[in-house]
């Protein structure tokens, strides 16, 4: 008599043969049920035993061959993970320190008032090329604060009326003392700032006043889109990156993230 379904693949996962694998055969002469059948039929018959033996080798064998080549694909996926990571921070440190030495030197042309005009060109610049990464925000705190400091006191060294009532310099006062020195250099090579002057310096003090702005949200995207990422939002945290490539294509962090996203939401990941 034929044995059930049920027995048949008991006696598979006692012999170390995938149920499912043995259900499957159930019908097939020559298959694993069919070897079942023999060995339920006949429990004497050493030939039904051996062949029956033979395939559960066989079935381990293509089990551990299985397990070994997912092992090997794992960590072939980890090491490459782990590099491009390690890359990555690489970048980071190397940019951060360029952005760190450049902010130093502005920081010096701060302090001296024949250069007051080339340093608040060069904190724009700096500003527009502030790295937004997901530990640079106390940065841009920091650095904001120390500049400003120091065109705080070459304000008061040299321009003391500027200062009157304040004890630290914002956007506005470095656009007074540009148009002072500028007005200064001026008187004594003959002649008046060009018309307009004012204007144009409390418009670049605006513009600085903006990027600051624009790059406290473009940190809120890097942080949103690693809070995202962290959950398995693969999607929602790529867009959150993209964002932050709009403001810098070679944002070497959002680069590596925005990819990977786009990877895991690419290859069908759950979003939970």
């Amino acid at each position: 008599m034929r044995p059930s379904v049920l027995a048949a693949s008991a006696l598979a996962a006692l012999l170390g043969i995938p149920a499912a694998a043995a259900a499957a055969d159930q019908g097939r002469p020559a298959g694993v049920a069919a070897l079942i059948d023999s060995v339920m039929a006949d429990p004497r018959d050493a030939s039904a035993h051996a062949e029956l033996d033979a395939a559960a080798r066989r079935a381990a064998g293509a089990r551990r061959a299985a397990a070994e080549a997912e092992r090997v694909r794992l960590l072939k996926a980890a090491r490459e993970a782990q590099e491009g990571l390690e890359s990555m921070m690489e970048a980071k440190k190397k940019r951060l320190r360029a952005w760190e030495r450049d902010f130093s030197e502005a920081c010096s042309m701060a302090s001296d008032p024949d250069r007051v005009r080339g340093a608040v060109e060069a904190y724009e610049a700096l500003l527009k090329d502030f790295p937004v990464y997901s530990d640079t925000a106390p940065l841009l705190d920091s650095s904001d604060r120390k500049i400003m400091g120091v065109f705080y006191r070459t304000i008061k060294r040299s321009y003391p009326y500027l200062a009157l009532g304040r004890d630290t310099a914002d956007t506005r006062m470095l656009a007074a003392l540009v148009f002072s020195r500028d007005s200064e250099l001026h008187a004594e090579y003959g002649g008046l700032p060009f018309s307009g002057a004012a204007e144009a310096q409390l418009k670049k003090a605006e513009k600085i006043t903006a990027l600051k702005a624009v790059l406290e949200r473009q940190l809120r995207n890097m942080s949103e889109g690693l809070s995202l990422y962290s959950r398995g939002r693969w999607t929602g945290s790529a867009a959150y990156f993209a964002r932050v490539l709009s403001f810098d294509a070679g944002d070497e962090e959002a680069l590596y993230y925005h990819s990977l996203a786009l990877k895991k939401a690419g290859a069908g990941k759950s979003e939970r």
